[in-house]
């Protein structure tokens, strides 16, 4: 049995070598969330050039295996356990490697970025220029959060001239009963 650790990073390294086959330079991932829901709004890819790949799912990736890297879960009576991860063939490069790596990064990053006000951010792979083998990693998650504090208050008590004849009201304590005192 594979470990959801042993998967993420055979599928890293599956990445590193989709890179280096098909020239990407660099992997651009923006993300977006908030009102308990979030996706991966678009997944930008410049080969070695600085050029946009533009249909980068129509890449040949059939000689590569990944795991599947599914959010789903299950329960076992004593806890939540992910399920068996399974080798498949990368079918599409975005959606069967990127997409559920980033999810699963993301998700690792322990940052609600997906609820309430939810959050934004990217992940930057790029290939390293020390080693050209090599790919680099950088998330950035921000959470939106609202935010309120007192910026003014005033407090006053307003009488009419009628007030100064009237008799003024007693509180009321538990502590003091209530005398013919009070009232004087």
């Amino acid at each position: 049995m594979v470990s959801a650790q042993e998967a993420i990073e055979h599928n890293k390294a599956q990445l590193v070598a989709i890179a280096l086959k098909h020239n990407i330079q660099s992997i651009r991932v923006e993300f977006s969330g908030c009102g308990d829901d979030g996706c991966i709004d678009c997944i930008l890819l410049t080969d070695t050039r600085g050029t946009y790949i533009n249909n980068p799912d129509n890449l040949d990736c059939s000689e590569f295996q990944i795991y599947g890297l599914e959010r789903s879960q299950i329960w076992t009576g004593s806890g939540w356990e992910s399920p068996n991860f399974s080798l498949n063939p990368t079918l599409v490069l975005t959606s069967n490697l990127i997409e559920p790596l980033i999810y699963e990064l993301l998700e690792r990053s322990g940052v609600d970025w997906i609820n309430n006000d939810g959050g934004h951010g990217h992940a930057n792979i790029d290939r390293n220029y020390a080693d050209e083998t090599d790919l680099s990693f950088h998330l950035e998650v921000y959470q939106r959060y609202t935010e309120s504090s007192l910026e003014h208050e005033r407090e006053e008590v307003w009488s009419s001239p009628e007030a100064a004849t009237l008799p003024r009201a007693i509180l009321i304590n538990a502590a003091h009963p209530v005398t013919e005192d009070d009232f004087l």
